[in-house]
Protein backbone atom coordinates (compact mmCIF):
# COMPACT_ATOMS: atom_id res chain seq x y z
CA UNK A 1 0.00 0.00 0.00
CA UNK A 2 2.98 2.42 0.76
CA UNK A 3 4.15 1.72 -2.57
CA UNK A 4 0.63 2.89 -4.56
CA UNK A 5 1.08 6.67 -3.09
CA UNK A 6 3.98 8.22 -5.00
CA UNK A 7 1.89 7.39 -8.37
CA UNK A 8 -1.24 8.85 -6.99
CA UNK A 9 -0.15 12.33 -6.64
CA UNK A 10 1.46 12.59 -10.59
CA UNK A 11 -1.62 10.70 -12.20
CA UNK A 12 -4.27 13.23 -10.36
CA UNK A 13 -1.76 16.05 -11.75
CA UNK A 14 -2.21 14.19 -15.54
CA UNK A 15 -5.54 14.04 -15.33
CA UNK A 16 -6.25 17.61 -14.37
CA UNK A 17 -4.25 18.07 -17.12
CA UNK A 18 -6.46 16.49 -19.51
CA UNK A 19 -9.33 18.07 -17.79
CA UNK A 20 -8.43 21.61 -18.38
CA UNK A 21 -7.63 20.96 -22.59
CA UNK A 22 -10.76 19.99 -22.52
CA UNK A 23 -12.25 23.28 -20.87
CA UNK A 24 -13.89 25.21 -23.51
CA UNK A 25 -12.06 28.78 -24.74
CA UNK A 26 -12.08 30.81 -27.37
CA UNK A 27 -9.31 30.40 -29.86
CA UNK A 28 -7.32 33.44 -31.02
CA UNK A 29 -8.79 33.05 -34.38
CA UNK A 30 -12.42 33.71 -32.99
CA UNK A 31 -11.28 37.05 -32.35
CA UNK A 32 -10.06 37.94 -35.59
CA UNK A 33 -13.24 36.72 -37.71
CA UNK A 34 -15.84 39.32 -38.14
CA UNK A 35 -19.35 38.44 -40.23
CA UNK A 36 -19.82 41.12 -43.00
CA UNK A 37 -23.68 39.95 -44.34
CA UNK A 38 -26.94 39.01 -42.59
CA UNK A 39 -28.44 37.34 -45.03
CA UNK A 40 -31.86 35.94 -44.85
CA UNK A 41 -32.28 31.90 -44.78
CA UNK A 42 -32.47 31.65 -48.48
CA UNK A 43 -30.32 34.35 -49.19
CA UNK A 44 -26.56 33.20 -50.81
CA UNK A 45 -23.32 35.35 -50.36
CA UNK A 46 -20.35 33.45 -51.89
CA UNK A 47 -17.31 34.11 -53.90
CA UNK A 48 -15.44 36.80 -52.12
CA UNK A 49 -12.32 38.33 -53.39
CA UNK A 50 -10.40 40.70 -50.84
CA UNK A 51 -7.86 43.51 -51.89
CA UNK A 52 -4.33 43.00 -50.76
CA UNK A 53 -4.35 45.41 -48.33
CA UNK A 54 -6.57 43.72 -46.54
CA UNK A 55 -9.52 46.60 -47.21
CA UNK A 56 -11.71 46.07 -49.95
CA UNK A 57 -14.02 42.82 -50.68
CA UNK A 58 -15.85 41.80 -53.97
CA UNK A 59 -18.33 39.47 -53.83
CA UNK A 60 -21.59 38.45 -55.17
CA UNK A 61 -25.08 37.64 -53.64
CA UNK A 62 -28.56 36.85 -54.16
CA UNK A 63 -29.81 39.47 -51.70
CA UNK A 64 -29.92 43.11 -52.36
CA UNK A 65 -27.61 44.05 -49.70
CA UNK A 66 -26.80 47.47 -51.41
CA UNK A 67 -30.59 48.09 -51.60
CA UNK A 68 -30.15 49.31 -54.94
CA UNK A 69 -33.59 47.44 -56.22
CA UNK A 70 -33.74 45.27 -60.04
CA UNK A 71 -34.80 42.40 -60.46
CA UNK A 72 -34.14 39.14 -58.35
CA UNK A 73 -30.82 37.36 -58.88
CA UNK A 74 -27.57 37.96 -58.27
CA UNK A 75 -26.05 41.14 -56.92
CA UNK A 76 -22.19 41.82 -57.47
CA UNK A 77 -21.00 43.67 -54.73
CA UNK A 78 -18.40 45.74 -53.08
CA UNK A 79 -17.76 47.05 -49.77
CA UNK A 80 -15.24 48.69 -47.69
CA UNK A 81 -14.19 46.79 -44.87
CA UNK A 82 -12.73 49.50 -42.92
CA UNK A 83 -16.32 51.23 -42.94
CA UNK A 84 -18.09 51.04 -39.71
CA UNK A 85 -21.35 50.24 -40.13
CA UNK A 86 -20.70 48.17 -43.05
CA UNK A 87 -21.59 50.23 -46.59
CA UNK A 88 -22.37 47.75 -49.81
CA UNK A 89 -22.30 49.28 -53.25
CA UNK A 90 -23.73 47.39 -56.04
CA UNK A 91 -21.57 46.85 -58.83
CA UNK A 92 -23.70 44.95 -61.21
CA UNK A 93 -26.62 43.40 -61.22
CA UNK A 94 -25.15 39.96 -62.68
CA UNK A 95 -23.21 37.26 -60.87
CA UNK A 96 -19.50 38.09 -59.79
CA UNK A 97 -17.93 34.68 -59.93
CA UNK A 98 -14.26 35.14 -58.55
CA UNK A 99 -14.21 38.70 -58.90
CA UNK A 100 -10.53 40.49 -59.47
CA UNK A 101 -9.73 42.79 -57.00
CA UNK A 102 -6.31 45.06 -57.48
CA UNK A 103 -3.65 45.61 -54.45
CA UNK A 104 -5.43 48.53 -53.07
CA UNK A 105 -8.99 47.50 -54.16
CA UNK A 106 -9.42 50.85 -56.65
CA UNK A 107 -10.07 48.28 -59.41
CA UNK A 108 -12.41 45.30 -59.45
CA UNK A 109 -12.82 42.90 -62.88
CA UNK A 110 -15.51 40.22 -63.21
CA UNK A 111 -16.83 38.42 -66.14
CA UNK A 112 -20.34 38.57 -66.23
CA UNK A 113 -23.01 36.88 -69.37
CA UNK A 114 -25.29 39.62 -68.62
CA UNK A 115 -26.47 42.84 -70.37
CA UNK A 116 -24.83 45.31 -67.97
CA UNK A 117 -24.02 48.40 -70.51
CA UNK A 118 -26.94 46.84 -73.31
CA UNK A 119 -24.01 46.05 -75.49
CA UNK A 120 -24.23 42.15 -74.64
CA UNK A 121 -27.50 40.95 -76.74
CA UNK A 122 -25.50 37.78 -77.14
CA UNK A 123 -25.65 36.78 -73.59
CA UNK A 124 -21.65 35.60 -74.52
CA UNK A 125 -19.29 36.35 -71.25
CA UNK A 126 -17.41 39.63 -71.13
CA UNK A 127 -14.90 41.30 -68.48
CA UNK A 128 -16.59 44.29 -66.69
CA UNK A 129 -13.39 46.43 -64.91
CA UNK A 130 -14.66 48.92 -62.40
CA UNK A 131 -13.07 51.62 -61.25
CA UNK A 132 -13.41 52.60 -57.28
CA UNK A 133 -15.03 54.81 -55.98
CA UNK A 134 -17.33 55.62 -58.89
CA UNK A 135 -19.76 53.63 -59.66
CA UNK A 136 -18.97 53.35 -63.57
CA UNK A 137 -18.70 50.22 -65.78
CA UNK A 138 -16.65 49.85 -69.01
CA UNK A 139 -16.51 46.28 -70.77
CA UNK A 140 -13.30 45.37 -72.24
CA UNK A 141 -14.39 42.55 -74.49
CA UNK A 142 -17.02 42.64 -76.70
CA UNK A 143 -18.00 39.75 -78.97
CA UNK A 144 -20.69 39.71 -81.73
CA UNK A 145 -22.55 37.03 -83.35
CA UNK A 146 -21.29 35.35 -86.30
CA UNK A 147 -23.45 34.07 -88.17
Amino acid sequence: MLRVRPFIAPILIMMLICLASLWPRRSQSDSLLRRLTNTAETGISLNPSISGDGRQIAFESTEDLANAGGAPGFHAIHTDLTANPTQFLQIGLSRAVTPAISQDGSRIAFASTSDLLGKNVDGNSEIFPQHQPAPTRASRTETFNRQ
